[in-house]
């Protein structure tokens, strides 16, 4: 819903009312309203997924707290439909508060509720573990899913609809690619047709990719940047995908990423040897420090963040890869594990990536070899001849004296 929020955002000449009074909040709601029914004329049923803004943490903090970073102070807003509704920045920065997105999100349960019962299409209003049905007002506890994210609530709850029997096709509205992708993998596991809406026009996601390349694609998507992990600088997804679209062995290298909850070792290394052979393209180094010293030597104006991750750094991206992969890739499961322990921790209450967890530099020095203490030894022993000899030729010339 949170697209739909900012789709709805009144442009100047929706301000401008016929009557000349100020824009309120009943007219942003009637505009959601008529955006939804609009969008999905031919319906039957429309579910409307929420974000829950309730849970303690989420992998989405690191994100959710850039968007507030440089904003003024967030005042609490407490929406009535006769008020009049906010600026455009006024709005962008309300939204910026997790109790006002909640307040905000009661409000247009509360206008729906009022809707449903004009109309035709069934409307179901789900945010996090609590999903009722606004046209006869029962819950609805088949769609309840203690998730903290709405991309894998939709899917979850699209799992629930087949299962029931559902076979006519259902329509995703979203923008985000996380939810493109992941409905891409989806649609070559399940029966029936699921479409994806972009604007004007609705695809089939079942010809956005190749079988072959669904198998992978979440997994692909995971490990080279998504709403909750980070991307490798430098390297875009259009060119890593091209050559994962035409190389089974990257694929076989991708294929087992979020089997199971806990990265085993024998995953997590073909997954270094990915980002070795595809994200870095060197097929001559066996470790991420050989790919490191390789790629400093070949570079004509050398740069850190061009370099691979080192082994420490890109081990906690694999865990987060792995887990977000996980979740997508089971989007039958009606309570997703905590992610702290998988590449996050808590800092303060809020989930942050861990992103290193040894020093840049090495705590102690190693031990010289074995051939270098020879050489010391020595040394050490040549010196010593020389202090005695010129000891014992000061003793002669004293004891002749």
């Amino acid at each position: 819903m949170g697209m739909i929020w900012r789709m709805a955002t009144p442009s100047a000449e929706d301000r401008q009312t016929h009557d000349g009074t100020p824009y309120k909040w009943s007219d942003y709601m009637q505009k959601i309203s008529s955006m939804l029914l609009s969008r999905h004329g031919h319906a039957e049923r429309i579910i409307c997924v929420n974000d829950p803004y309730d849970t303690p943490y989420t992998t989405k903090d690191d994100e959710r707290d850039l968007r507030v970073q440089g904003s003024p102070h967030v005042p609490n807003t407490y929406m009535k439909l006769s008020d009049p509704f906010p600026s455009a920045g006024a709005f962008k920065t309300l939204l910026c508060s997790v109790s006002n997105k909640g307040r905000l999100q009661k409000m247009i349960c509360t206008y729906l509720t009022d809707l449903a019962q004009s109309v035709d299409a069934e409307i179901v209003y789900s945010v996090g573990s609590q999903c009722t049905n606004l046209s006869n007002q029962q819950p609805m506890p088949n769609y309840s899913f203690d998730q903290s994210e709405a991309d894998t609530i939709l899917f979850s709850a699209y799992v629930v609809l087949r299962q029931s029997g559902y076979n006519d096709p259902v329509v995703i509205d979203a923008a985000d690619t996380d939810v493109y992708v992941a409905a891409a993998a989806l649609s070559h596991q399940l029966p029936g047709t699921l479409c994806i809406k972009r604007k004007d026009d609705i695809f089939d996601c079942h010809r956005l990719v190749t079988a072959t390349t669904a198998e992978c694609i979440v997994q692909l998507h995971c490990m080279t940047g998504c709403d909750s992990n980070s991307s490798f600088y430098g390297k875009g997804k259009k060119s890593v995908y091209d050559q994962v679209a035409k190389s089974p062995v990257a694929q076989r290298q991708l294929l087992r990423c979020g089997d199971d909850l806990h990265l085993k070792e024998e995953v997590e290394n073909e997954l270094y040897g990915f980002v070795r052979n595809v994200i870095y393209s060197d097929s001559n180094s066996n470790t991420m420090a050989e790919a490191r010293a390789a790629k400093w030597k070949n570079m004509k104006s050398r740069s850190f963040i061009r370099l691979p991750p080192d082994s420490d750094s890109l081990h906690q991206h694999c865990l987060r890869a792995n887990y977000l992969a996980y979740l997508v890739r089971h989007p039958s499961l009606k309570h997703h594990p905590s992610p702290i322990g998988h590449g996050w921790e808590l800092v303060n209450g809020r989930c942050r990536p861990v992103r290193h967890t040894r020093p840049a530099l090495p705590m102690h020095l190693p031990a010289p070899r074995p051939a270098e203490e020879s050489e010391r030894d020595e040394s050490e022993e040549g010196d010593l001849s020389e202090s005695d000899d010129s000891e014992f030729g000061e003793a002669e010339h004293s004891d002749s004296d």
